[in-house]
């Protein structure tokens, strides 16, 4: 049967949650509505919203919860309506909503109605005893069955085993603990306790956790079990930024309800308890004559399955902390990397700004070539400026120009001194530096004189350059294209291609007619 989504519900006052046999998930919804109600009442649409559960698996635990008179139904706040057709016209898909509603009352108040007698006639049977000194209003709050708020502080029925928080019985941790957050909406001294707990989670054992001492008493583990949850549950703190308290609430939640789980176990809660009772010498609960053999075997068997439980428990947890401390550790290292890489980043982009300061200073002064090693470090030490390799590009074409044009004024003059060999070596390095038409024709013809080989790269480049210059329409005086098919001509006679150097020379007389010329049609014919 679906419950309506509209249907507000709100926590019974009266109720005792430790007599009722809830179950984890019970429990979770119950504590979800006390957390959205706040004393109110909040609607079933809000707690499936809440509870992070299917719907049809909260509804179920909602149903349970207004069975066993946990749970009661609140009244619709009062409201006109709006519109007294719309509520007309609303009339017939709400009948069978009311008549579901009407079957869960029924329900409720009977369940509800058989409570309270049971909790009569055990206030009849058993005597309240209250001290001589407490006044009359004492007396009668002492008379009171426990609210629903209160019953999860309580300790177990008297004639069970004490229930005591973990929270208690350890020790906090320093009050000056770099974990410990002041925004968070926890007090401080339950923070230093839960991280505390944390710390030391890996040795606390599974009755430890739960407030309890070793019992074979499943009713007892599962109220310890319900009150125990309450304190870890994030919901306790509905409402609250707690920061990074809300993982260390959800790891501490899901290990009081592995512990739980854990001691469901007929056979491993029993190997846990005997364990205990060996350790410390208690009496079983049920003594017998001389045991047994047998039993005395059963024992040790059930002994050393219980250690093995403990001691895989134990490594299991272990080693979810070793991977914690290496995930931090881990990532501290890779943060410590980060900001290494950031300061160096820093400290080299300043030195490149410094270089590239020191390289517009020798660029105003004319120096080319300095200025482009400048800029070159300033790009090694920055190469993520565009600007850096824009500049350096730049300045070393400038600094390439002004070496290959001082290389070649020095090479006409040591031409004209009759210094042949010299002018080669600085025709071929205003050619290489620069390598315009000129430079290359210069190149390829005294340069033939040394080196064939290289005369003829020259030769070639000056073609391919007198090429494009055609190709792209460039005016060229008549004289400087005869001049590259006469240096060219004779770059191809020194390497032996006679036949491309009587081409060259045919069109270098054909342009531009000289003795130069003519003699080095005869020197082809020659040959």
């Amino acid at each position: 049967m679906g419950l309506p989504a509209d249907l507000r519900l709100a926590v019974v006052a009266g109720c005792d949650l430790r007599g009722l046999p809830l179950t984890p998930d019970d429990f979770f919804v119950y504590s979800r509505i006390e957390a959205l109600a706040r004393g109110g009442a909040t609607t079933v649409a809000e707690v499936v919203a809440a509870s992070g559960q299917g719907p049809e698996q909260t509804e179920r635990a909602l149903e349970r919860l207004l069975e066993l008179g946990a749970l009661t139904q609140a009244e619709a706040p009062a409201e006109g309506p709006a519109d007294p057709a719309a509520e007309v016209g609303e009339a017939a898909p709400e009948a069978s909503r009311s008549q579901s509603t009407m079957e869960l009352r029924k329900k409720a108040r009977a369940r509800r109605k058989s409570l309270l007698g049971a909790q009569m006639r055990s206030l009849r049977e058993r005597p309240i005893k209250v001290p001589e000194a407490t006044s009359a209003r004492e007396q009668v709050a002492a008379s009171e069955p426990p609210s629903a708020e209160d019953s999860a502080e309580l300790a177990l029925d008297d004639d069970g085993p004490p229930l005591r928080s973990i929270l208690e019985r350890i020790g906090p941790v320093a009050a000056d603990d770099g974990r410990l957050d002041e925004a968070a909406g926890i007090p401080l001294d339950q923070q230093r306790r839960l991280l505390a707990l944390r710390d030391r989670l890996r040795s606390v054992g599974h009755f430890e956790i739960l407030g309890l001492e070793p019992v074979d008493d499943p009713r007892a583990i599962r109220r310890a079990y319900h009150v125990t949850s309450r304190q870890f549950h994030p919901d306790a703190f509905y409402g609250r930024e707690l920061g990074s308290f809300r993982g260390l609430l959800d790891l501490l939640f899901r290990r009081v309800r592995a512990s739980y789980e854990f001691l469901l176990s007929d056979e491993r809660r029993r190997s846990l308890v005997a364990e205990h009772r060996g350790r410390t010498g208690a009496p079983a609960a049920a003594p017998s004559a001389a045991p047994s053999t047998a039993t005395e075997a059963r024992t040790s068997g059930e002994r050393r399955q219980a250690q093995a439980a403990t001691a895989a428990t134990s490594a299991h947890l272990e080693q979810a902390a070793r991977a914690e401390r290496d995930r931090e550790r881990q990532q501290r290292v890779r943060d410590r990397i980060l900001d290494q890489r950031r300061q160096q980043a820093r400290e080299r982009a300043e030195q490149a700004r410094e270089r590239a300061e020191q390289a517009r200073a020798e660029l105003e002064a004319g120096r080319s070539g300095a200025a482009a090693s400048l800029f070159r470090l300033a790009h090694d030490l920055d190469p993520e400026n565009p600007e850096y390799k824009r500049a350096w590009q730049g300045t070393l074409a400038s600094a390439r120009r002004e070496r290959a044009t001082a290389s070649h004024q020095n090479a006409r003059q040591s031409l004209q001194c009759g210094r042949t060999a010299e002018a080669a070596r600085l025709f071929a390095e205003a050619a290489d530096a620069d390598p315009t038409l000129r430079h290359l024709a210069d190149a390829a013809a005294v340069v033939a004189d040394f080196d064939a080989g290289r005369a003829r790269g020259y030769a070639m480049a000056a073609l391919e350059a007198l090429q494009q210059a055609k190709a792209h329409e460039q005016p060229l005086p008549v004289r400087v294209v005869a001049h590259v098919h006469r240096a060219c001509a004779r770059a191809f006679l020194a390497a032996g291609q006679t036949a491309s150097a009587r081409e060259q020379a045919e069109r270098a007389h054909q342009l531009a007619p000289s003795r130069q010329t003519r003699t080095l049609l005869n020197a082809t014919k020659v040959t």
